[in-house]
This record gives structure tokens, C-alpha cells and sequence, in this order.
């Protein structure tokens, strides 16, 4: 089945982006949605479209 395109990005599943952290210890807060690594302060509405579309982590060989 073909995946969604993203203009040139692909859509993956959290065990797709987790896979290149095997063997890794993931730092926190681990692999989050990339506007919560620095968020601008408390929440006051949802995040958009566009806030949840990337994902990322930082990890640390074990």
C-alpha cells in the first residue's frame, strides 16, 4: 500500500521512527511531537495541523 506524500516527507508509524533508536537510550521527553521539545509556555488550545505533523528524538548510546 502506498504511503501519504507530504510534499517529498513520508508519512511513517511511531515503530518507523523509533527503529533507528534501537540500541539507544532515548533522552526526555523521548520522541515527542517537535513543538513540545520547546514549548512556548503553558498550552492554551490545541496544537494545528502543521504542530503535529513532525516528530523527533535525541538519544545517547547505551
Amino acid at each position: 500500500m502506498p504511503r501519504p506524500s507530504l510534499g517529498g516527507a513520508t508519512a511513517r508509524t511511531r515503530a518507523e521512527i523509533t527503529e533507528p533508536f534501537d540500541n539507544l537510550e532515548l533522552v526526555r521527553p523521548g520522541l515527542v511531537e517537535l513543538v513540545n521539545w520547546w514549548p512556548d509556555g503553558p498550552r492554551l488550545k490545541p496544537l494545528n495541523v502543521a504542530q503535529r505533523l513532525f516528530a523527533g528524538g535525541v538519544a545517547r548510546k547505551l
